[in-house]
């Protein structure tokens, strides 16, 4: 009877140990990514990035939600680093980034960081949601998603690109998107 209790007693305390170590992963992990985000002359260093927790797209997702994050080039670089996370969480983050904000500069980086995860292995959404962002107001968020469309060199992409080229008249549009 005493040893029940005993190894009850151990295990609601190894439980509480583990709900515990759950809680502070998140604060913990931002705390260990942002360092990364950081640095004049940043640049995405994968190596780095490997060597955090598997949920560290996790973190980077907090970081681009934090709107009040100051200095705010964390979200474009957390945007770049989810590139790193070709999972359905980062997917599924990134789609709904891409419908939801309309600040060009972050949903060019999304967009970006979204094809270069997905393309090989969901090359239609990439194609589908790339060329809804042919039609945007921003020229450069169209030149990002043509030149996705250009590298994914599938027929349907390379006839979308090709019917916006038709359509675009401004010729530093059409050297942006043929340049290599």
């Amino acid at each position: 009877m005493k040893t029940t209790r005993q190894i009850m007693l151990s295990i609601g305390l190894l439980g509480l140990g583990m709900l515990m170590q759950v809680a502070c992963t998140s604060t913990t992990n931002t705390e260990r990514v942002r360092p990364l985000l950081e640095g004049y002359e940043w640049k995405l260093e994968a190596e780095r990035f490997e060597q955090l927790p598997d949920n560290s797209d996790l973190a980077l997702m907090a970081i681009v939600k934090d709107t009040e994050l100051r200095p705010n080039y964390y979200q474009f670089r957390g945007l770049t680093a989810l590139r790193l996370y070709p999972n359905s969480r980062v997917a599924n983050f990134l789609e709904k980034y891409l419908t939801e904000n309309d600040s060009s500069p972050h949903l060019r980086r999304a967009l970006e960081s979204y094809a270069s995860a997905f393309a090989s292995t969901s090359p239609d959404r990439v194609e589908k949601i790339s060329g809804e962002f042919l039609q945007h107001s921003d020229a450069h968020l169209r030149i990002a998603a043509a030149k996705i469309l250009k590298k994914l060199d599938r027929n349907t992409s390379r006839r979308l690109v090709q019917e916006y080229l038709n359509q675009e008249t401004e010729k530093w549009i059409h050297d942006a998107i043929e340049e290599k």
